[in-house]
C-alpha cells in the first residue's frame, strides 16, 4: 500500500480486496485463492462476503494459516495439506 501513498489499514486493504475479488468472469482465470485470516470475516461494502463473492465464481477459497498460530481453533475443517512450510486448510 506504501508504494501506491496508501497507508496499510483494514479499510485500505478491504477496497483493495473488493476490487480484485467482485471482477467480473474472476473465475475463468483462477481457480482457487489463499486468504489471510482477516479477509475471511470481511465483507463487501454492500455487505456480500468476499468468500461469497469467490464461491459465486466457482473460486475454491482456503487459508493460509502457519504452524505456530491458530490451527487449534479452527472448526469444520474437510481437507488439510502440508507443504512449502506451511499449513494450508481448504474450507470446502
Amino acid at each position: 500500500m506504501a508504494s501506491i501513498g496508501l497507508d496499510n489499514t483494514e479499510t485500505n486493504r478491504q477496497a483493495y480486496r473488493q476490487l480484485l475479488l467482485t471482477t467480473p468472469g474472476l473465475g475463468e482465470y483462477i481457480s482457487g485463492a489463499i486468504l489471510f485470516e482477516e479477509t475471511l470475516y470481511q465483507s463487501t461494502t454492500d455487505g456480500r462476503k468476499f468468500v461469497d463473492c469467490l464461491r459465486d465464481e466457482n473460486i475454491v477459497p482456503g487459508i493460509k494459516v502457519d504452524k505456530v498460530h491458530g490451527q487449534k481453533n479452527i472448526k469444520n475443517i474437510n481437507h488439510v495439506f502440508e507443504g512449502f512450510n506451511l499449513t494450508w486448510f481448504l474450507l470446502l
